[in-house]
């Protein structure tokens, strides 16, 4: 059975999903998740001030970055959040984490491209499961910036049962559709 975000996620849901059941998106999901988008986008090309889309984080939040350098901040926040230790989470705790992380770009308010939704999506269709630490100093970011390293092509992941790194990872799945 597929769970369908449309908009709520329930508790129980995240749980199926964790135990395997697939998610997608409805139509009105994907709508917010465009709009918030393409708010960003238009925030880069107009230049307007955004915490994290144009300026550094935290401590760094007053730093304005140029154009050119703001792909570079993207995979820096990554990075710098990627900070877990412990053991590994199960598969069926990632699956959920990214369950939740899904839900939550679903509601329309972060304005992530829908590509990395659809990334997110194609990882729990292919049961691809990102090495995610049990413990981290940034709560639930480092758990979704573990994900993200595979995103990237960095980090580790087990898909089909073979541990591998990012790039192998993303290479050995199928890419969402165009």
């Amino acid at each position: 059975m597929t769970i369908t975000i449309d908009k709520v996620l329930t508790w129980r849901d995240v749980a199926r999903v964790g135990a395997g059941e697939a998610l997608a998106l409805s139509p009105a999901a994907w709508a917010r998740v465009e709009q918030a988008s393409r708010i960003v986008a238009s925030i880069v090309e107009t230049g307007v001030r955004a915490y994290g889309v144009n300026t550094g984080v935290g401590a760094l939040a007053d730093t304005v970055v140029d154009r050119a350098s703001q792909s570079l901040l993207s995979r820096s926040i990554v990075l710098s959040h990627a900070c877990g230790v412990g053991p590994l989470l199960a598969a069926r705790e990632v699956r959920a984490i990214i369950a939740a992380q899904i839900a939550n770009f679903a509601h329309g308010h972060s304005g992530v491209r829908r590509g990395i939704v659809e990334y997110l999506t194609v990882l729990l269709a292919h049961d691809c499961i990102p090495d995610v630490p049990s413990k981290g100093s940034a709560g639930y970011l480092t758990h979704n910036a573990h994900t993200a390293l595979v995103l990237i092509g960095e980090g580790s992941a087990t898909l089909g049962g073979q541990r591998m790194n990012g790039r192998e990872a993303l290479t050995a799945r199928p890419a969402p559709p165009a």
